[in-house]
Order: structure tokens, then C-alpha cells, then sequence
């Protein structure tokens, strides 16, 4: 049985929880088509997206460091820092459109094991501002 959510993750939608993978510690990520519908509702309740990562799932199992079609490995991820004195209203924003950007740049999918590319899940990390306050 998975883990109870995060506080932000707990401020989500119901119907954006139900298309999110869940890991057993609880975490959420979703398949890239999924995104926009996510960054909406994020930008909604003001949670900012700190970073993400792109996981494979397998049977279960959560894969980060994904294996390549030439051969090694990657770690496919992306942060986003707040400005000194950024407003909370604007660095979510920018979180988000950052966010775009790194998944619009980043390319798992013509990069990795064409038997993984199905099973590709964006996790992202999310934040409130009093979260934030208390970093």
C-alpha cells in the first residue's frame, strides 16, 4: 500500500491524483501528456515546481537512472531556484514555463530503451509557498 502524499501533492485534484503513478513512499508523477493538465492546476493553487525528474517504470519498480539505446546510462532532470526577493506569484510562474521548457528540451523518448519509452513518468518536485518558508 502506497504512503500518504505530500502536502502539496495532497492539495491536488482527485482526477489529477488518479493519473499520476504512484510510488509505494507515495510519490506522484504523471506521463507527459499529462503535464499541461498538472502545471494548470499547480499554477491554480500557486505550487511551485522546484525540479522534476523522469522515471521508467517497471513491474513497480522505479528506474532514474535509464539506460540508453547507445549504450550507458542518464539521469534526465531539472531545477528551478527562486530569485532573491522574487514575488511567490512570479517565481511560480517561472517554475512552470521552466518546467515546459525542460520537458520540451529534454527528449527520453528518442533517447532511451525503445522498450522503456512507454512506460516514461515525469515526477515533479512540488512546493507551496510556506513550504518554501521553511527550507
Amino acid at each position: 500500500m502506497a504512503k500518504s502524499l505530500n502536502s502539496e501533492e495532497s492539495q491536488l485534484s482527485e482526477s489529477i491524483r488518479k493519473i499520476a503513478y504512484q510510488s509505494k513512499s507515495g510519490i506522484l508523477a504523471w506521463k507527459r501528456e499529462d503535464i499541461p493538465q498538472v502545471l494548470k492546476e499547480l499554477e491554480a493553487l500557486q505550487i511551485a515546481v522546484l525540479g522534476g525528474e523522469i522515471w521508467a517504470v517497471d513491474g513497480g519498480s522505479i528506474h532514474g537512472d535509464l539506460p540508453l539505446k547507445s549504450g550507458g546510462t542518464s539521469v534526465f532532470h531539472w531545477f528551478t531556484q527562486r530569485d532573491k526577493e522574487e514575488a511567490w506569484e512570479k517565481f511560480v510562474k517561472r517554475s512552470l514555463h521552466q518546467t515546459v521548457s525542460a520537458i520540451s528540451n529534454l527528449h527520453p523518448e528518442q533517447a532511451v530503451m525503445r522498450k522503456l519509452t512507454n512506460n516514461l513518468y515525469y515526477n515533479l518536485t512540488l512546493c507551496n509557498e510556506l513550504s518554501y518558508s521553511k527550507l
